[in-house]
């Protein structure tokens, strides 16, 4: 099983945490962090845009991914939404190992 580490930003805090803490809720994620506000710098439809933005990154397993992916997705204001993952290539075992065991799809949320 391989931990991955899901990023996703959005202009609402409040918002983003009600997202994260769903995720976090529902055992998709094993912890979430918040930081920010970040300044944001982007193009959409074809002008510059910026924006400040808060970054939530939360950690998961390859298991838990689509559903992490898809929840972000579906909670998100965004007509198109920053939701990226990576693989944690290592660490620390005792916390990889805990990642996976609170996301486990056979426990309860």
């Amino acid at each position: 099983m391989t931990q991955i580490e899901v990023r996703f930003t959005i202009d609402d805090r409040a918002k983003g945490d009600t997202i994260a803490q769903e995720l976090l809720d529902r055992r998709l994620v094993a912890c979430w962090q918040r930081t920010g506000p970040v300044a944001s710098r982007y193009w959409w439809n074809g002008e510059q845009e910026s924006a400040d933005e808060w970054l939530y990154a939360a950690k998961t397993t390859d298991a838990r991914l689509d559903d992490v992916v898809a929840t972000v997705a579906a909670l998100h204001p965004y007509e198109v939404p920053e939701v990226v993952a990576t693989a944690i290539v290592g660490g620390a075992a005792d916390y990889l190992r805990w990642i996976t065991a609170e996301t486990d799809p056979t426990r309860e949320p």
